[in-house]
């Protein structure tokens, strides 16, 4: 009797079952709740009901009539209206209104939805399939209509396997309110799937996400139990948007898809898989889907998507986005938008694939796929001009896939190597308040040390906490511990990167064959003297078969950079085992294998050897010969891949001229570069030809000073032992000793191979010469011990130079004392 009957009305009405009955918003309620309170009539009020449950009249006042006896009122105090609004209208304001605040401006919220699986009741295991096939099928049809928006059945299943609620579990509609919150979507759709004697009955209802009340009455289908569940999905996708005011229209979804059901199951199947990032497995599947129906296009279009991350430069990329184009035309528009804009970008037209996705942008800016696919387009550009603003753009974009879906876990990885590129020590990338750009040693002079160190320091957490995202919301995509370690090992915490794909290599899932080959890898950057053996034992049991069944797409690489361990320690014979190894499972250059000229392994590789026994002061006759061999296949390459193989093998024209000296290699430096060979190859050619005045003014600008090594130099693993040996030959010996004693192991590259890990031992035979001539005996006899201890395990294949370090160490020794020589 304290509160007027008004007040209890209007919080009553609040408590309306039916939504159109209650208070709009909380605001509204409030307004109403102080002017019963204050003995205001209240326009628009319905009576309460009577104790017989009947309506009763409200009076001016707001006073309830119940016939003979008023009920007594009292006007209620200030505070008590302060109570009143804490207690009641704090948690029905927060229902009535501020669920709402989720919704976008300019949002309709009964056209933005979320598709749940639908249950699917009874035990016919032959129906499992329609769990996930009923997401597919209502989101292609919802995407028929460009006013509304549907979360795409690639998102939904991110959604759930983060929700956790991927295992086939049914799902309740406060977990689908919570789903649709977190895909911005403001209209649930849930349903079931019954098998009725021999027919199959399909229900669904729609859900106000902002309420969670259901819209409208259920909707249901029914068909015989063998017809194509497909059309069922067509009748109900028309009915729930006549719920919401969509006009009923004819679409067949096996018309838009493929008219085998036995496709579209195998379709889902690898979907799922390369959302999971199980990519042997998507492959599989896709290939099931399009062996049963060649003309799929979305098949032929997931499965170029698999490829392409499945194996880096597999050609089978471009055939699968070819064959999606040529079915491309019965795809709702923005599938068709998608599959147009993937064949330009595998056909390398860069620009043409941007435009593609600008006008899916452009008619829907919260497609996450096309934003990714944008983002995706301008990472591959490389166009030499632009390669700064392309970079700066796809990051830009990658960032933007991940603000609308931070399930999408596809944009991760190349975010992350754009951070670790711009993280590594020497790189010539940087990333400044998310732009990138592109510095030379004289950028970096002017930049400075501390300036660059720290924008370093950014790029490495930044790609460290990207990757550790990745792999805790993708614990079974093996890419995200590969990102993960290789983040690691950019900021030269290799100990953590060896541990991280020890980490993939305990779980069933993410195990790979090449990740011990690159474990070796890091272990070999961290010092570590297990590395050899790691090696030895990724060569026994990581074989052929395993290697090919089930690899990472860095495979090539991962595999051959491994080769570095055994450079190190100079077990020749186990470069030879990893060479042959690469050959065998890679027996062409990755890219080039249904190319009509593939490239073999084999011809790289084999001139690389040569070299090394070279450098090792063994056959260089031998090593000429083949290398001319080689120079000759590559120059035989046409068209495009050509000139690719061209300027990415000058490497091979520089080693020629170093062990013959014949300038031939000089010439077909510049035919393959369009540029003129490093000014320490152009000194030393000085000097054989016996201008040592030129090559003195060459060198001269090569002496760096304290503020130089920011960025590493091209060719910088050959210059600075082609630069001492041209001062050598100045009479600059001091001058040769700083230059080789700039050379670190710690600097040399385990993620790739790298010369200068065969090399270093015999720097250190160089440096002990050097000092010998100088007259410092015991600080030759240092380095002569530190080549022997380095190399004291080689093999056969090394032994020679390990013998002429001890040849060199026992004459020193049996020596007179020498004078210093003063230069």
């Amino acid at each position: 009797s304290d509160v007027p009957a008004s007040v209890a009305a209007v919080i009553e009405r609040s408590l309306a079952k039916d939504p159109d009955a209650r208070w709009p918003d909380g605001d509204a309620m409030g307004r109403a709740l102080a002017a019963a309170a204050a003995g205001h009539d209240v326009p628009g009020l319905a009576a309460p009901t009577t104790s017989a449950g009947q309506r009763a009249p409200v009076t001016a006042s707001g006073a309830i009539d119940r016939g003979a006896r008023p009920v007594s009122r009292r006007r209620v105090p200030p505070a008590l209206i302060g109570v009143i609004a804490l207690v009641v209208l704090a948690p029905i304001a927060w229902y009535l209104g501020a669920s709402r605040s989720g919704v976008p401006d300019g949002v309709d919220p009964r056209k933005s939805f979320l598709i749940v699986p639908f249950r699917v009741q009874g035990a016919d295991a032959s129906l499992a399939w329609l769990r996930d096939g009923s997401v597919s099928m209502l989101a292609l049809n919802f995407a028929q209509w460009r006013d509304i928006s549907v979360v795409e059945y690639e998102r939904s299943l991110d959604l759930l396997r983060d929700a956790k609620l991927d295992g086939g579990a049914e799902i309740g509609l406060e977990q689908g309110l919570s789903l649709a919150r977190r895909g911005a979507a403001w209209t649930l759709v849930t349903g079931s799937i019954t098998p009725i004697g021999d027919s199959l009955s399909v229900t669904a209802r729609l859900f106000a996400v902002e309420s969670g009340n259901p819209i409208g009455p259920p909707a249901e289908v029914r068909a015989a139990a063998g017809a194509d569940p497909r059309r069922l999905f067509d009748q109900l996708a028309n009915q729930l948007l006549g719920v919401v005011g969509a006009k009923p229209v004819e679409v067949e979804l096996a018309k838009t898809t493929t008219g085998s059901v036995n496709a579209y199951r195998h379709y889902l199947t690898g979907v799922r898989a390369l959302n999971e990032w199980r990519l042997n497995a998507a492959d599989s599947a896709l290939g099931d889907a399009v062996a049963a129906d060649s003309t799929f296009a979305l098949a032929w279009y997931k499965r170029s998507l698999a490829s392409g991350w499945r194996r880096a430069n597999d050609t089978n990329t471009v055939r699968y986005a070819r064959k999606a184009l040529d079915f491309v035309s019965r795809l709702p528009a923005r599938e068709r938008g998608l599959v147009e804009g993937n064949f330009e970008q595998q056909q390398q037209n860069w620009g043409a694939a941007r435009a593609r996705y600008m006008a899916l942008l452009k008619n829907d800016s919260t497609d996450a796929e096309a934003w990714y696919a944008l983002a995706d387009a301008h990472y591959h550009d490389q166009n030499k001009d632009m390669r700064a603003a392309n970079l700066t753009a796809s990051l830009a974009a990658f960032e933007r896939t991940l603000k609308l879906d931070s399930t999408f876990h596809l944009a991760y990885s190349h975010r992350v190597d754009l951070y670790s590129d711009a993280s590594r020590d020497g790189a010539g990338i940087l990333i400044e308040n998310d732009t990138v750009r592109f510095i030379s040693p004289a950028d970096a002079q002017r930049l400075g040390r501390a300036h660059i160190d720290s924008l370093r320091r950014i790029s490495r957490a930044r790609a460290v906490s990207n990757a550790q995202h990745w792999v805790h919301t993708d614990e079974d995509a093996p890419l995200a511990y590969f990102a993960l370690a290789e983040a690691y090992a950019a900021a030269r915490d290799f100990g953590q990167a060896a541990t991280t794909l020890s980490q993939a290599m305990a779980r069933p899932t993410t195990r790979q064959a090449d990740f011990p080959y690159r474990i070796a890898s890091y272990q070999l950057g961290a010092g570590s003297p297990e590395a050899i053996e790691t090696l030895r034992r990724a060569l026994r049991e990581q074989t052929v078969d395993s290697l090919r069944l089930r690899s990472s797409a860095r495979r090539f690489n991962n595999v051959l950079a491994a080769a570095n361990v055994a450079l190190a320690t100079g077990a020749v014979a186990d470069m030879d085992a990893v060479f042959a190894r690469v050959t065998a499972v890679d027996p062409n250059l990755p890219g080039t294998e249904r190319t009509p000229r593939p490239i073999p392994s084999g011809m790289m590789l084999g001139p690389f050897r040569t070299v090394m026994n070279a450098g090792l002061d063994l056959d260089a006759k031998a090593a000429g010969a083949e290398i001319a061999a080689t120079v000759k296949q590559i120059d035989g390459i046409p068209g495009r891949m050509g000139d690719m193989a061209r300027e990415q093998s000058v490497q091979i024209a520089y080693a020629g001229y170093m062990v013959t000296r014949d300038s031939v290699y000089l010439g077909i430096v510049r035919r393959w570069t369009g540029s003129e060979p490093i000014p320490v190859i152009l000194a030393l050619a000085a000097i054989e030809a016996g201008d040592t005045a030129t090559a003195a003014k060459l060198v001269q600008p090569l002496r760096r000073s304290d503020g130089d090594g920011l960025v590493a130099a091209s060719q910088g693993e050959i210059s600075p032992m082609v630069q001492a040996e041209v001062q050598t030959r100045l009479g600059d010996l001091r001058g040769a000793l700083v230059t080789l004693e700039q050379i670190n192991p710690k600097d040399f590259a385990v993620n790739n191979l790298d010369p200068r890990w065969a090399f270093y031992p015999r720097t250190l035979i160089q440096r002990g010469d050097l000092h010998e001539r100088l007259g410092e005996p015991d600080r030759a006899d240092s380095l002569y011990s530190q080549a022997i201890e380095l190399w004291k395990n080689a093999d056969a294949g090394g032994q020679p130079l390990v013998d002429v370090a001890r040849r060199r160490l026992a004459a020193l020794r049996d020596a007179p004392a020498r004078v210093p020589i003063k230069r």
